[in-house]
């Protein structure tokens, strides 16, 4: 018997409609089962980090813990901003882009003109390989960039008046190194050790989470010493004028010997390093607020 669809065009019709509704309420109950998934996995998170904080404190959070936890803020406040001013930090120079290129060239030229009468070996570019040439800084890169030559020329000073052997690498971006800002917010959430301060990778998800209270701007030197003289390079760089820190400090000992060694006169050790400097930029602004 042959289908007829004119005679069952109501059949068909409401055939349809049910398989439509069919659908909606299939793209329905898999939207509210995610959601109720979703909501799920936010109730045990939330439910262990609970748990974490009443093992860590036999027992469940009371007023004696929140006063307990008001008290470290309060000391942590005052901690931030005795910092703040505690720190010796001289003012950085102001650049526009040109006057930027400007100053990196007479830098460059003056310590090349160094390496030359020294015989200490150091980068052409200092670092700043691109800014040498035709590439213009962008202005919302000042910042960075004067930090960041602020470190070059404090350091290479030290370097160069310790009589280094040799600097072989000047990096402004140092793998693994990246701009940090540590913000004043506090996550407690699923970590036995109770509140810690949480980085922020970006500038956007500083502004989101907190106030950030300080940036960390690297730089990447690599060089050739003596053994004894890296402590006087490091307490140079320590009693900087700006607020310097050590981020990573590697050292490699190679003994060189000329011939057959007979005589340990005739040894002669070099220290082969690889240190990353930090400016620390205070936000005196942040810190400031934090004593409110």
């Amino acid at each position: 018997m042959k289908f007829d669809a004119k005679k069952n065009q109501g059949f068909l019709i409401t055939l349809g409609v049910l398989v439509g509704l069919a659908v909606v309420a299939l793209i329905l109950w898999r939207s509210a089962a995610s959601g109720a998934r979703e909501a799920r996995a936010a109730i045990e998170s939330a439910r262990a980090g609970y748990e974490v904080l009443v093992r860590k404190y036999g027992g469940e959070p009371d007023q004696g813990l929140v006063k307990q936890y008001k008290e470290k803020l309060e000391q942590m406040k005052r901690d931030a901003a005795a910092m703040g001013t505690a720190v010796p930090e001289s003012g950085l120079p102001s650049y526009t882009p040109a006057s930027f290129k400007d100053e990196l060239r007479l830098l460059r030229d003056k310590y090349q003109a160094e390496s030359q009468a020294t015989g200490i070996l150091i980068p052409e570019d200092i670092g700043f390989g691109p800014y040498l040439g035709t590439e213009m800084p962008k202005a919302g890169e000042m910042a960075r960039l004067t930090s960041q030559l602020t470190i070059v020329r404090d350091v290479l000073e030290i370097l160069l008046s310790n009589k280094v052997i040799s600097v072989t690498t000047i990096d402004r971006n140092p793998q693994g190194m990246v701009t940090e800002e540590v913000v004043e917010d506090v996550d407690v959430e699923g970590m036995d050790q109770g509140p810690a301060p949480r980085l922020a990778k970006t500038a956007e998800e500083s502004a989101l989470k907190a106030r950030s209270l300080y940036e960390a701007v690297p730089v990447m030197f690599q060089f050739r010493i003596k053994p004894g003289q890296l402590y006087p390079i490091l307490a140079a760089i320590r009693n900087s004028g700006h607020f310097y820190r050590i981020a990573r400090l590697k050292c490699t000992l190679d003994v060189q010997a000329l011939g057959e060694i007979k005589d340990p006169a005739g040894v002669t050790e070099e220290l082969a390093v690889d240190l990353v400097v930090e400016h620390i930029i205070l936000r005196k602004e942040a810190l400031a607020g934090t004593s409110k």
